[in-house]
């Protein structure tokens, strides 16, 4: 039998730090998921000149540093964005210093000696997802599918859009596609939907049945891919779901028996998860949330803590704000780190950031000084722009920054 994973950590855009045991707990030791076996040897990009920090001691090589909020961390350091061809894969030199040397960010721990870390990435070539369609109650609707090679995939992750989105939009985004490359470096297939409600684009959360016409769809998606050879009986299913998507992920995954689910910024169907539901999830939510806000998030601490108390494995990640360091809007596409550094500068300009780069307020407080300081030339990357502060404020916004301890824990099960 699986060992149950009871752990609530609080981490900021990746950086992890274990504040306890679930709920209940009498002080045995709480279980972390095995990590996964090691990649080959990465091959590093081209290294940048390190940047030494002459207060903290820290030398960052291949990324940044920036004042912490965690629990245990001084600072954080920030991976470059991925090179053409190539992923993050992880952080080497000393990594002893660092909370989560797995994942793109991570805290730092106090030093008691200088101490360098360089982010190294390894080849991951250009890879384009296929689209297929299927009957909709009002229309056609789309799914888009990537199976790395060679087959069968170590599993297969299903993503359920947020309202408002669709298949389209778990391919295109940066954070999107952030889970995405990770996912296939690692040997996994990935599945992106539409809901069958193209009006409000939201799933159907409420028919707990394999009525429920999106577990349907779903199950007709499995049915193609499996003609296709592309997966079959034995294929390991995962689900994973943002927003109102993530309301849907344990829904459909309990419904067919899949391993597990990720749920995002979204408590899960209470109902489900606190009276029936064994399939093991692992949630992630945002400090400064308000689309569900203090409730949602406290629901979703409920369902957590139902889980762990039945002995289902569960995980609980909870995101504080992050710095909005210079280089931080040069993962976007078309945009390198001297753009980045100018839409920083803007930012910074408009006295929207305090001395240690993080937001006073909200995003949605400034939407108006942020036009305007933004230059124009960047607003074809304004969305994108936008994502990056949610995400640093602890918004209500995907980010793939727990994305290694994602993967773990599915792997796990």
């Amino acid at each position: 039998m699986q060992q149950a994973i009871h752990r609530r950590d609080i981490i900021a855009f990746g950086i992890v730090a274990l504040t306890g045991a679930c709920s209940g707990s009498t002080g045995s030791a709480v279980s972390v998921v095995p990590g996964p076996t090691p990649s080959p040897s990465p091959t590093p990009s081209p290294a940048p000149t390190p940047t030494p920090s002459p207060t903290f001691g820290l030398t960052v090589t291949a990324g940044s540093q920036a004042i912490s909020q965690i629990a245990g961390a001084t600072r954080d350091v920030f991976a470059d964005a991925d090179p053409a061809d190539q992923v993050f894969d992880r952080w080497t030199g000393d990594v002893g210093v660092l909370l989560n040397a797995a994942e793109r960010a991570s805290g730092v721990r106090t030093l008691a000696a200088p101490a360098s870390v360089a982010a190294v990435y390894r080849s991951l070539p250009a890879f384009a997802f296929q689209i297929g369609t299927l009957a909709g109650s009002a229309g056609p609707l789309q799914y888009y599918y990537y199976f790395p090679q060679p087959l069968p995939p170590r599993g297969v992750v299903f993503r359920f859009h947020g309202t408002g989105g669709s298949a389209r939009s778990g391919t295109t985004r940066v954070e999107e596609m952030k889970f995405n490359r990770d996912l296939v470096a690692n040997g996994y297939g990935v599945v992106t939907l539409d809901s069958d409600d193209r009006v409000n684009a939201q799933w159907n959360n409420s028919v707990i049945n394999t009525g429920n016409i999106d577990v349907v769809h779903v199950q007709q998606v499995i049915a193609a891919l499996t003609g296709q050879g592309l997966m079959n009986a034995s294929t390991r299913l995962f689900a994973m779901g943002h927003s109102n998507g993530g309301g849907f992920a344990p829904v459909v995954g309990s419904l067919l028996g899949w391993r597990a689910a990720w749920i995002s910024f979204a408590s899960g169907s209470r109902t489900l998860i606190t009276q029936q539901s064994t399939l093991p999830a692992i949630w992630t939510i945002g400090q400064n949330d308000t689309t569900i806000g203090p409730s949602g998030n406290a629901n979703a601490m409920t369902n957590f803590q139902s889980l762990t108390a039945r002995g289902v494995p569960a995980d609980f990640i909870t995101f504080v704000p992050s710095a909005v360091y210079p280089s931080r809007f040069a993962q976007i596409a078309g945009l390198s780190a001297a753009d980045s550094q100018v839409i920083y500068n803007a930012i910074r300009g408009a006295n929207l950031l305090d001395a240690n780069d993080y937001q006073f307020s909200a995003p949605a407080n400034n939407q108006a000084a942020l036009a305007a300081a933004i230059p124009a030339a960047y607003s074809a990357s304004s969305a994108e722009i936008g994502n990056q502060l949610r995400i640093a404020y602890a918004e209500h916004e995907f980010t793939a920054a727990a994305s290694a301890r994602v993967r773990r824990f599915f792997e796990a099960r």
